[in-house]
Order: C-alpha cells, then structure tokens, then sequence
C-alpha cells in the first residue's frame, strides 16, 4: 500500500471527502488530520475568551510580575 498526502482547500474538502469515501471499499485507508489552527479555532468558535479581565490594574500587574523574576 503507498501513502498519498492531499493538502484539500476547506471549499472543496467535502467533495473530495465524497469521492475517496465512495472508493474506500476498493482498497483505500481515510486517516483525517486536522491542522491545530483549525482545532483551535474551533474550541474558541462561538466562546468569549477574556483572559486579563481580572486585573484591575495592568501597570501595576506588570510591576508585580517583573517583581518575581528579579534576582
């Protein structure tokens, strides 16, 4: 068996996913690899990520942190 890597288009990836499903009973393996871009844009899709909402202040925050790498 040989091993082919398609770099697919999103616009066109359902068509193409429709073709090789059809052939898959004449000898061929579907391995789906999802870039980490994707899978991260789909974890966030739809959320409200507000990570520093917490902090009142942002300068002194800052200052806090420099504070804890000093020697």
């Amino acid at each position: 068996m040989r091993t082919i890597i398609i770099k697919v288009d999103e616009s066109i990836y359902d068509n193409v996913m429709f073709f090789l499903k059809n052939l898959k009973d004449k000898g061929i393996i579907i391995e789906e690899k999802n870039s980490q871009a994707k899978e991260i844009k789909k974890l966030l899709n739809n959320k409200k990520v507000t990570p520093f909402k917490n902090i009142k202040d942002p300068l002194k925050w800052q200052e806090d942190i420099r504070k804890e790498w000093e020697w």
